[in-house]
C-alpha cells in the first residue's frame, strides 16, 4: 500500500491564497465499539458503549463514549 492521497480534480486555495497541498499521507485506522443494550419495555431501551482505535496509522488514537436512549413505535 502506498503512503499517498488518492486526490483527483482541482487544488483549492489556502488561507493565506496559495495553492493547497494535497499531499497528506494516507490514513488508516483500525477501531471498536462494543456496546450494551438494556430493554425497560419492549419498545424503551438504552444502548451504552465505548468506540476506540486499537490501531492506528498516520491517525491519532481516541477514545469516546457513547449512549443512547430509544424509542420504537
Amino acid at each position: 500500500m502506498q503512503n499517498k492521497t488518492t486526490f483527483s480534480g482541482r487544488r483549492g486555495r489556502d488561507e493565506a491564497g496559495n495553492p493547497a497541498s494535497s499531499k497528506a499521507p494516507s490514513e488508516i485506522a483500525v477501531t471498536l465499539a462494543p456496546g450494551l443494550e438494556c430493554f425497560f419495555t419492549r419498545d424503551l431501551f438504552l444502548i451504552g458503549g465505548v468506540w476506540f482505535s486499537t490501531a492506528s496509522r498516520n491517525s491519532t488514537d481516541f477514545a469516546t463514549g457513547i449512549l443512547s436512549l430509544n424509542y420504537d413505535f
